[in-house]
Formats: C-alpha cells, sequence, structure tokens
C-alpha cells in the first residue's frame, strides 16, 4: 500500500523526520521541487502506489517508531497523516511534533445521513462517476483530474487502479475532524481560495475554527502543487519557518 524511501540518517540527525505524503492520483515524484529546502532534515517519503510503484503492502510503517516526526500532506495525504497519528495515538507512541496541510481537509465528503453534519463537504454522488470510470479508463481519470487541478502533468504510462479505487474510498470513509481537534501540536495549514478541487468553504471548515492551527490563505485557483524548486520558494519557505517555531 505504501512505500517508505528514507533520505538522509535520522539515527544522527537530531532533527525531526519529515513525512511527505502526496495526495489522490499522484506520487512521491510531486515533492522533487521541495526536496532541495529540506537537504537539513531526515526525510520520509510516503507512496500509494497509484502511478505504478510497486506493491508494497508487507513493507515496515513509514512513520519511525520512537522518533520525533512532522507531517507534510498534500490534499488526501493530510488524512493519511491524521489516520496513522490516530492509531499511534491509540498505542502511546506518537512522537509527532506538528502537521502541515497543503490544499487538505479533515474530512472529504458530505455526510449523507446528516446533511447538517458537514455540509461544506463534497457530496459523495461525485465520486461515484470516477469510481465507475477508472476501470475502464484509469488514465483518461486522471488526465482530466491533473488538468482540473492545474497541473500540467500527464498520468505515467503505468497506473495502478487498484490503488487509485482504494484512495477514493479513503476519501469517502475516513473522518478526522476529531484526530484534528484534539492534537496537541501545532499545525499548520495552507488553502487556496479559488481551489478547483477542496472549496474554500471546506478549508474553512476543516482549520478555520482551531486554536492551534494556523490557517494560511493563497490566492490562486490550483489544487496542484508547485512544479519545480523555484515555485516551490515562497511555499518551501513558510514550511521551513513553521519547523523552526515548533516547540
Amino acid at each position: 500500500m505504501t512505500i517508505d524511501k528514507s533520505i538522509g540518517n535520522a539515527a544522527s540527525n537530531p532533527k525531526p523526520t519529515i513525512v511527505l505524503a502526496h495526495g489522490w492520483g499522484s506520487g512521491a515524484q510531486c515533492w522533487q521541487g521541495l526536496m532541495p529546502f529540506l537537504a537539513d532534515y531526515p526525510v520520509q517519503l510516503v507512496d500509494f502506489g497509484y502511478t505504478g510503484t510497486p506493491n508494497a503492502d508487507n513493507h515496515p510503517p513509514v512513520i519511525p517508531d520512537g522518533q520525533p516526526w512532522i507531517g507534510v500532506g498534500h490534499s488526501m495525504g493530510v488524512m493519511w497523516l491524521l489516520e496513522q497519528q490516530a492509531k499511534r495515538a491509540q498505542q502511546g507512541d506518537s512522537g509527532l511534533q506538528g502537521l502541515v496541510s497543503l490544499y487538505g481537509f479533515s474530512r472529504f465528503v458530505a455526510n449523507p445521513d446528516n446533511p447538517h453534519d458537514w455540509p461544506h463537504g463534497i457530496p459523495p454522488k461525485h465520486l461515484a462517476p470516477m469510481r465507475a470510470h477508472l476501470p475502464h479508463n484509469p488514465h483518461e481519470l486522471l488526465s482530466g483530474f491533473y488538468k482540473a487541478a492545474g497541473s500540467p502533468r500527464q498520468p505515467p504510462a503505468t497506473v495502478d487502479g487498484h490503488a487509485l479505487h482504494q484512495g477514493l474510498q479513503w476519501l469517502e470513509d475516513w473522518d478526522h475532524r476529531h484526530t484534528l481537534r484534539h492534537l496537541d501540536v501545532p499545525v499548520l495549514a495552507v488553502a487556496a481560495d479559488k481551489d478547483p478541487i477542496v472549496p474554500a468553504a471546506l478549508s474553512q471548515a476543516s482549520f478555520g475554527d482551531h486554536d492551534h492551527v494556523t490557517l494560511h490563505w493563497e490566492s490562486h485557483g490550483r489544487h496542484a502543487l508547485p512544479e519545480d524548486a523555484p515555485d516551490w520558494q515562497p511555499l518551501a519557505e513558510k514550511l521551513i519557518d513553521f519547523f523552526r517555531r515548533l516547540p
């Protein structure tokens, strides 16, 4: 399900490990432009295998046991990090020092059983056409999603439809509002006021009413991450500043 690629020597580096989790339809390569800015930190990349990465169901957990770590997630990757944090907190071994959400959310879909519970969530019926289209032409589905998200990328030659389907299920099933609300570490949430995938109202509902969350708004209509290091620089500097201010 996930692949853990360690960069840097966490054992000899006193700084917390940065765990990077990408969003639906993407891959660990989306962080390439950010990596030069993280040269002083040990980094672990999570890859859900959407773009043809070998299956790694039996791979050890990506988050280092007994070590301090900072989660940085894009879109669905934020919920995956919250999912891991919830599991680790139950075991009494978290180590989480801070969380960064890039165009993410604590719950994606509206509650179909109670429309007043999460009214700014995406209607679950919007995921149904994606799920139906996926088995027949995953490349076309991803191409349309990339375009909608504001990314110039095209799908790779190999994609994993099963992994993509599982990701859609995560988007529909996971609800980590409670996990986020009860985090005892600082959170930086970066949102775009014209994000075509995550509406501003959903970003505000997810992160706008928590004392431990700093919600930073960007003025653009893109959901995709920056492409290369120069484009990453303003956002990367904000992340590094957040890392350095952590207790």
